[in-house]
């Protein structure tokens, strides 16, 4: 699985967000990618984001999405919850 980060240097909460998850690991083995939008609006585009911050959590389908800042420890509930979710655990 991997977690999707979209975020643009001229939005404040990203950058906050941003340096926290430069030291971030997720749970479960989910890949974390950083996509500044100010740099890949191709990927912006694709994605159809109208906003960041964005996270999108996918494998080969979106299985999770929110719009706006989430701290670390919030995060890793979230996606553990979805990786119970995918393992049929809830």
């Amino acid at each position: 699985m991997e977690l999707l980060v979209f975020h643009s240097t001229h939005c404040g909460p990203c950058n906050v967000m941003v340096n926290y998850l430069k030291a971030y690991t997720p749970p479960g083995g989910i890949t974390l990618r950083l996509i500044n939008t100010d740099d890949h609006p191709a990927a912006a585009i694709d994605y159809q984001i109208k906003g960041v911050p964005y996270l999108i959590l996918k494998n080969d389908k979106r299985l999770w999405e929110q719009f706006g800042f989430v701290l670390p420890e919030r995060l890793t509930l979230l996606l553990t919850e979805q990786l119970q979710k995918q393992e049929g655990l809830l």
